[in-house]
């Protein structure tokens, strides 16, 4: 069993890079018990509380011990919800630009206008920003959780995490390639608490500019998430992917459906 569970996470790790590390991830809290059921596990999809942190100040300031202004819809992406910079001639993406044609020949010229730029090298989003940001959200924990062992669930963000319960510590995380789970202990007492989390997507561990798993040319799909699919075996989501690019004088789009589901690591494609 161990080994079919890695395989499958290797599946999903080599077929979906580009859309598992577009910062698109599933949130819960659960606890340790022998047999998990829906009153074992808190969804944490919702509105959570928000700020980008673009000077890096958010850790000696302590904001994780103030409630953040802004609000963010998770799970999802910033440029899914337009936030960020815009996009343009002098954006820093990560990933090396071979052909540099772009910067100065005439046929891209309409395409390096501000109102109408769109750049070849990779799929485009709406907004970009490399940084760190801050997440957080009040959680209630039943009674029924008492003295139980729970466990902060993060499906694959990018890149790094750090996570704070009431203000108080509890872990980093920088894996690019599973979920980032946070042990919460079995001290956590029923009622009230405030989580917050800081996910950094720059390159935090040198891993080359033009790595699979953190380069702009396979990080930025769009997801648009449709109704849930259940079957006897697990839980599937239908996915539907829009890219553009630059081709020539063309705009184009293609639409990609995928079958993924979270809790397995399953992946299906057309």
């Amino acid at each position: 069993m161990k080994s079919d569970t890695i395989r499958r996470w290797t599946a999903l790790r080599d077929n979906l890079n580009g859309i598992a590390l577009a910062a698109v991830f599933a949130l819960a809290l659960g606890v340790n018990t022998s047999a998990a059921g829906p009153s074992d596990q808190i969804s944490l999809e919702g509105t959570w509380r928000f700020q980008i942190d673009r000077q890096d100040v958010g850790m000696k300031e302590g904001w994780e011990r103030r409630a953040l202004p802004e609000q963010v819809r998770l799970p999802g992406s910033l440029p899914a919800q337009g936030i960020g910079d815009e996009v343009k001639i002098d954006t820093k993406w990560i990933g090396t630009i071979v052909d540099r044609s772009f910067f100065d020949a005439p046929q891209y010229a309409k395409y390096r206008q501000p109102r109408n730029f769109k750049v070849p090298f990779w799929l485009q989003p709406d907004t970009h920003f490399a940084g760190a940001a801050w997440y957080q959200r009040d959680v209630d924990i039943p009674d029924q959780w008492r003295n139980k062992r729970v466990v902060l669930y993060l499906e694959r963000p990018h890149w790094e995490t750090r996570a704070w319960v009431d203000g108080h510590f509890i872990g980093a995380n920088t894996s690019l390639a599973t979920p980032h789970e946070f042990d919460l202990g079995t001290s956590l007492m029923p009622g009230k608490h405030t989580l917050t989390i800081r996910v950094d997507n720059r390159m935090v561990l040198d891993v080359g500019e033009n790595s699979h798993s953190i380069s702009d040319h396979t990080r930025h799909p769009r997801l648009r998430r449709l109704p849930s699919h259940r079957s006897s075996s697990a839980r599937y989501r239908l996915v539907e992917t829009r890219h553009s690019n630059c081709k020539g004088a063309r705009t184009e789009q293609h639409p990609l459906p995928l079958l993924v589901s979270s809790r397995s690591g399953f992946y299906r494609g057309r």
